[in-house]
């Protein structure tokens, strides 16, 4: 069957990467004595861990730089000489009293007039679930997957005061599957709910990259140290120190980054910090736009008291907005609640681009480009299926609607009649055979595993004859090469991209 060899791309971006632009801060207070930081703004709001806020309400500090009110006006102050750096001006009275960063934002962004609204505050707008499950064995990645309480959330907290330091490590996880629309994601560990939180960000307006940078809100007013960039792989430890108290109405802190001094932030407010916090917090449900891997790991978690021993445990409890459903079913698991090792693990999905319920096309990696195609778009049990260009409009004969299953398997539905699935001819195991579509009896020919193996490729191996692989014969790129089942081979004809529509 002849097709248009052209096809115009089509790739969805999120609203807010829709609405942003690197531009410059916006922001006119701060004078040069204090180094400024180019944030992306759109109609004058700056994207935050808190949300979209006003940008007259974010200032940049650097290392020897604080906020306090002096006479009644927020200034940035050099802490080695007392010198004024800038004058941000006499807080409101609404600023002085907000204590919550997140529903503050909400209420600037309201009081703005902005359509930016954030889509979620983290800490507060669902209530924490009233059952926990125990896990067993992991769905997806068996015995080898961690086991603990899943929270269906990616925001947790605790409640704890008297608080001396609070640290935690992290891998800066992998670039996601999407690279070409990348979508803000911020993760950190925090203390009162989230208004101190050291935070590894991805995109924020600046592309593919990662950076970590030291937030705080204070005053109704939100803060963040310098940027600086890293990359997947490295090893992280946030934290926040608590470093003295010297009044009853005066209480500091300090933010950083083990290693990365130039990032770290000093902190004056009217209150003790309280309540250890963790979130993931991704403006996209979309998983091929987060990380290209199973699950990051908050470790080490560890807390210390300003006097005494801190309780062994810590009572971690779910908040914030809706989340989506991964591969495994989990979301937040809390391995360990300890208070001098602990671990809650953040879970992304199985490191495949597969997003469950979501339809995309096949790619083989042979050639970057031909797709798995039903034959001459026939919709009949039998049809065989082929490697083939792909078509411009995108075809139904070469769309595949991914189902999980139990055990970590998948099933992959024809684009043209959703009553077909890819199938092995007659559930056989022998090198050659052919792939077709197949009535949906739910057969262990019809029963996919997915297995990362990286640049985005996976193999597919059916459960029906699982030392063997989906296979494009030969290695071929030509139309109407057969699509086959066989052991395992080397280059590309066993690697398939999945691509979503």
């Amino acid at each position: 069957m002849k097709r248009t060899k052209t096809r115009g791309l089509i790739l969805a971006s999120s609203l807010f990467l829709a609405l942003f632009s690197c531009t410059k801060d916006l922001r006119t207070s701060q004078s040069t004595s204090a180094s400024t930081q180019t944030l992306p703004t759109a109609n004058g709001m700056v994207q935050t861990p808190y949300g979209m806020v006003p940008a007259t309400h974010v200032h940049q500090v650097d290392n020897h730089t604080i906020a306090k009110l002096n006479g009644g006006r927020l200034q940035l102050i050099d802490m080695n000489n007392g010198k004024l750096l800038a004058d941000l001006g006499t807080p409101s009275a609404q600023d002085l009293a907000a204590k919550d960063p997140y529903a503050y934002a909400r209420k600037l962004a309201q009081t703005a007039g902005s359509a930016l609204q954030s889509e979620a505050a983290p800490a507060t707008t669902v209530t924490p679930p009233a059952v926990k499950t125990t896990l067993g064995t992991n769905p997806v990645f068996g015995t080898t997957g961690a086991t603990g309480t899943d929270l269906a959330s990616y925001y947790t907290s605790a409640s704890l005061s008297g608080i001396q330091s609070l640290s935690t490590n992290w891998l800066v996880p992998n670039f996601p599957l999407d690279t070409i629309n990348p979508v803000t994601i911020f993760y950190w560990n925090a203390l009162d709910g989230g208004a101190l939180q050291p935070v590894l960000q991805y995109d924020q307006g600046y592309g593919n990259a990662y950076t970590l940078a030291n937030w705080y809100f204070t005053d109704g007013n939100y803060f963040h140290g310098t940027f600086i960039p890293v990359t997947p792989g490295t090893s992280l430890t946030g934290v926040i120190t608590f470093v003295s108290n010297p009044n009853d109405t005066t209480w500091n802190y300090k933010e950083s980054f083990t290693g990365y001094p130039t990032g770290d932030v000093n902190i004056v407010r009217t209150t003790e910090a309280t309540d250890p916090a963790l979130c993931l917090e991704a403006y996209t449900q979309n998983l091929a736009q987060w990380p290209n891997q199973p699950y990051m790991a908050f470790t080490n978690i560890d807390v210390t008291m300003r006097s005494g021993t801190p309780p062994a445990t810590l009572t971690w409890t779910a908040g914030g907005g809706s989340v989506p459903v991964t591969p495994s079913g989990l979301n937040t698991v809390i391995v360990n609640n300890s208070t001098t090792n602990g671990e809650v693990d953040m879970y992304f999905g199985d490191g495949t681009g597969l997003t469950p319920d979501s339809s995309f096309q096949i790619v083989s990696a042979d050639n970057g480009t031909s797709v798995l195609d039903i034959t001459g778009g026939a919709t009949s049990a039998g049809t065989k299926v082929e490697l083939y260009t792909d078509n411009s409009p995108v075809s139904p004969n070469q769309v595949w609607k991914a189902v999980a299953l139990p055990g970590g398997y998948y099933k992959f539905v024809a684009g043209n009649n959703s009553n077909m699935v890819l199938d092995v001819t007659g559930a056989a195991s022998t090198n050659g055979t052919q792939v077709e579509i197949w009535n949906d009896i739910g057969s262990t020919a019809q029963q996919w595993k997915v297995v990362p193996v990286g640049g985005g490729y996976n193999t597919l191996s059916p459960v029906c004859a699982p030392s063997s692989y989906l296979d494009v014969y030969n290695g071929g790129t030509a139309n109407g090469t057969k699509i086959e089942i066989w052991t395992a081979k080397t280059g590309n004809r066993q690697k398939f991209k999945f691509v979503q529509q």
